[in-house]
């Protein structure tokens, strides 16, 4: 859960509280091509076994295995975000050199959901690797499914289209007039235009596009770890430089295992890992010139997505 500056749409407070959304409960066509027809992540969750004496596996959810692209489902979810003090959804938005992927629980739940006027949403470019770990199996090696990195020309088309579909939305999220867009790697991102310096110009052009559709500006979001959570992951050995350079506005944390390790087993407390991380983003906040949005994690557990017979 992440909670920035800006305004709630239920009551004037010096804060918003958003939510990260990750979209892999309905189906999609490039999931039915690698795991079978009708597919979902569901079915990780059904089939998730406990791994040790205590461990709460399987867990079914109160309201049954919804479908988020499904406008009624998606109106269930919003009205009960919004009566529990959550103000946006922040949606894991993935654009590959061939288009989109997960995204009709944005655009066919969330998009045509009757009540979405109660929260906002914003997109977290997910440009990371997606690399076959549904479920992950450390017997085999990992097939790279749909690579991160971009072409330029995939970079204009899909900023057009995000300011067009997506920021001219009423319930786009927007801090001070300027809509917030998060980047999730900092290193694929650079990748694509080969240097820090074209990366900066890849921003501004963005930032332009936005500005001709009649906003103030982009809030500018990048997403920092000192750890790695997924495989392809990289570390970026000067971060805080690396966003002033930039030009981002501001800078977030996805979940706290990105900073703090797991280091007890079967399971770590919540409690060490919370100390820890606040440790960081204090630091944080003196070692960065631009404003840090914290992140509240609500616990994890991957083990629905390893393979179960490991």
């Amino acid at each position: 859960m992440l909670s920035c500056a800006g305004t709630s749409p239920k009551q004037e407070r010096p804060y918003t509280v958003a939510a990260y959304y990750f979209p892999n409960y309905h189906v999609d066509a490039r999931n039915e091509r690698m795991h079978g027809t009708g597919w979902t992540e569901w079915e990780l969750v059904k089939n998730a076994k406990p791994r040790f004496e205590g461990h709460r596996q399987p867990i079914k959810p109160l309201w049954g295995y919804t479908d988020e692209a499904d406008a009624v489902d998606m109106a269930q979810k919003i009205d009960a975000a919004y009566t529990h003090g959550i103000d946006a959804f922040i949606f894991d938005w993935y654009y590959y050199d061939d288009g989109q992927f997960l995204e009709r629980a944005l655009e066919e739940g969330f998009m045509k959901a009757e009540n979405n006027g109660l929260l906002k949403f914003a997109l977290m470019w997910a440009n990371h690797d997606w690399e076959d770990i549904h479920p992950f199996d450390s017997r085999k090696n990992r097939e790279m499914l749909y690579p991160g990195k971009i072409t330029k020309e995939t970079w204009d088309k899909m900023t057009d289209f995000i300011v067009e579909k997506y920021f001219s939305h009423p319930s786009y999220w927007q801090i001070n007039g300027a809509p917030y867009f998060s980047i999730y790697d900092l290193t694929r991102f650079i990748e694509i235009f080969g240097s820090v310096a074209d990366t900066r110009k890849g921003i501004d052009a963005f930032r332009e596009k936005a500005r001709k559709a009649g906003f103030r500006d982009i809030n500018l979001n990048a997403v920092v770890w000192g750890r790695t959570v997924l495989p392809s992951e990289e570390v970026v050995s000067n971060p805080a430089a690396l966003v002033e350079e930039l030009g981002f506005d501001s800078f977030t944390s996805y979940v706290w295992i990105h900073h703090v390790g797991l280091n007890q087993f079967p399971a770590t407390s919540y409690d060490s890992v919370s100390t820890e991380y606040f440790t960081y983003a204090e630091e944080a906040v003196k070692e960065y010139k631009i404003p840090y949005y914290p992140n509240m994690t609500m616990g994890w557990d991957a083990s629905p997505r390893t393979h179960q017979a490991t």
